[in-house]
């Protein structure tokens, strides 16, 4: 769940369409039949069955809506990877966090600039702190092979938005908690340099303090 510091404003209207299409994350022999996509076999269908089971319409209606919200814009009906597939709506979220930080998207119908958008975006993320693991390879958005990856990918962009200098708008995931670094007064601190550590009372000590005894007995 995506949170600013009131959530009441925020638009929580579900969509119908998720992200997904049918060919690859369905009952492949069947609505791929149907539909006249692709039927996929062997470690083709093996790879999509298990980025299928990463996927999650709730969570990508609950990015959707965050997108929404902090870019001001409000998505088409198409599902939520053709709608991201071009890298536009990307660029403009990293932007919109931190203004500038990667150059604008070319809105272009030519694939080769459409994939540079999203790698664009993901080197935003990376600058923002996504780590690395929470990134996705360009094809598991552009030829929607893994939008489970994606999502997760824009949770974490989510989260880590919480710690952009200057930036005040809707979060998703977990809240990070701040650093509540504790204080000592003077005394306090004078008091921990005379105290004698674990290691001065340990075995060390213990054996020292063994041999004077065995020297002083002989």
């Amino acid at each position: 769940m995506f949170a600013t510091a009131s959530n009441k404003g925020l638009n929580k209207v579900a969509h119908s369409k998720q992200g997904v299409g049918t060919a690859q994350f369905t009952s492949y022999d069947e609505r791929a039949a149907a539909s006249g996509g692709e039927v996929l076999y062997g470690l083709d269908k093996e790879l999509a069955e298990k980025a299928a089971a990463k996927y999650d319409p709730a969570e990508e209606n609950e990015c959707r809506m965050w997108i929404e919200n902090v870019t001001g814009d409000k998505l088409g009906e198409s599902t939520l990877q053709e709608e991201l597939k071009n890298g536009v709506v990307l660029c403009n979220l990293i932007n919109t966090i931190s203004p500038g930080l990667i150059k604008p998207a070319k809105n272009s119908k030519m694939p080769f600039m459409q994939m540079e958008n999203i790698a664009m975006y993901l080197e935003g993320c990376s600058k923002l702190g996504v780590p690395s693991f929470s990134s996705f390879q360009t094809v598991s958005l552009y030829e929607n092979k893994d939008m489970g990856s994606v999502l997760n990918n824009i949770q974490a962009l989510g989260s880590a938005a919480q710690r952009v200098p200057g930036y005040s708008g809707p979060t998703l995931g977990a809240k990070i908690a701040k650093a509540a670094p504790r204080k000592f007064s003077e005394a306090q601190m004078r008091a921990g340099t005379n105290t004698q550590t674990f290691l001065g009372k340990g075995s060390h000590g213990g054996a020292t303090q063994a041999c004077a005894c065995a020297c002083a007995c002989a």
